[in-house]
């Protein structure tokens, strides 16, 4: 049932996302429109994430979060180069911080905190 949900959410939001890219113009639209793709894109990422990590043995909380990590790192870039603001230096910056999170996921999951 869990998973029945999880596939209706991506495929949901990959609907919504392809009907909001293909019909609106970014200059046309207000700054809260600008932003909606850029949260669609992190929910069907998540998800789709999601569907992968339960295929782990990670337990629930950990599937949760590294779905999350997973799909906040593309959707940063995308923010960041959007604004012309993607350097190398926030790339080491972005990945460092991923794995720095990762880390701490897999190391709270070890130590009994979830």
């Amino acid at each position: 049932m869990y998973m029945k949900k999880t596939y209706t959410v991506t495929g949901l939001t990959f609907c919504a996302l392809l009907i909001v890219l293909f019909a609106t113009d970014p200059n046309h639209v207000s700054s809260v429109g600008l932003i909606v793709p850029f949260v669609l894109l992190f929910i069907f990422l998540a998800s789709l994430f999601l569907i992968y990590f339960k295929r782990t043995d990670f337990s629930k909380s950990q599937q949760f979060r590294l779905s999350a990590l997973s799909a906040g790192l593309p959707c940063m870039f995308l923010v960041l180069r959007s604004v012309d603001q993607l350097t190398v230096r926030d790339v080491v910056i972005l990945l460092g911080f991923f794995c720095l999170s990762c880390f701490y996921v897999m190391r709270s999951a070890s130590t009994g905190r979830s």
